[in-house]
């Protein structure tokens, strides 16, 4: 039986027992559907707090799931970086395939900021969400020009 269910059986019974108590009966009969209905307005108090608990625990389970969503989208995206180690400089996130870094301060912060150099001539990464800074030895950031070759070039 479900709390619902049971709420509404128990206040048609508490109703009938309150239209049986407005005829005129005896004193004992009397007595004995009040303490009836002390005990019926006794259980339907103990049924409306199971509800109010349930709903209270059903609030935490949708808060748990979502948070167990963010953590499946959080081990996607950090599964597309690898943790290397630069020459004569720091360990640091990598993406998969790139020269693209993260740091892993942020990642430890659960957040993925791309490390910027300082300048275009700096081979100074440097962090934007925690001022993490890493010199770079052999770092090309800038973009990898096509080679021209030929009459059918397409590239820039």
């Amino acid at each position: 039986m479900d709390l619902s269910s049971a709420t509404v059986g128990l206040s048609f019974i508490w109703k009938s027992l309150q239209s049986i108590r407005a005829l005129e009966i005896s004193a004992a009969v009397a007595a004995k559907l009040d303490a009836a209905a002390e005990k019926i307005d006794a259980v339907r108090l103990d049924v409306f707090e199971a509800r109010e608990t349930m709903l209270a625990q059903q609030d935490q389970i949708r808060e748990l799931e979502a948070r167990i969503r963010d953590y499946d989208r959080w081990d996607t995206a950090i599964a597309q970086y690898e943790l290397v180690t630069i020459p004569d400089a720091a360990t640091l996130y990598r993406r998969i395939g790139e020269n693209s870094y993260i740091c892993p301060a942020c990642v430890n912060d659960r957040r993925i900021i791309p490390m910027q150099p300082q300048s275009f001539a700096s081979k100074l990464l440097v962090c934007s969400g925690c001022k993490l800074k890493v010199q770079m030895a052999k770092f090309d950031y800038r973009p990898q020009r096509p080679q021209r070759s030929g009459p059918n070039f397409d590239g820039w």
